[in-house]
């Protein structure tokens, strides 16, 4: 069930990934996210999880995804896509992909 006060974490995460794209830093944690957002970090998880039926990491992925379809889009070599978009690894990346898409 949401709340005001999840709406407003909601509202403050989106910001932070579509403003500051912090999804673009390979060593974001939800730890990190959370302390950004002045939440504790299984507050944070409870209601990513309950709105969207995800884990944080999903949300990160599905934005590091997105960015990347973009830089494909624009040209971009798939050989560098995972460092741009914020995977640790190539791996990391397909694994995302296959995770969210498959």
């Amino acid at each position: 069930m949401k709340t005001p006060y999840s709406s407003i974490a909601l509202l403050e995460m989106e910001a932070l990934f579509e403003n500051r794209k912090i999804y673009l830093r390979s060593e974001i944690t939800s730890a990190l996210i959370a302390d950004l957002l002045n939440i504790k970090r299984r507050k944070l998880e409870g209601i990513v999880n309950n709105s969207f039926g995800l884990s944080l990491d999903d949300i990160v992925n599905m934005y590091r995804l997105q960015f990347a379809r973009q830089l494909l889009i624009s040209g971009e070599k798939y050989d560098s896509l995972w460092e741009k978009s914020g995977f640790s690894s190539k791996v990391d990346m397909e694994r995302a992909f296959e995770n969210i898409v498959v």
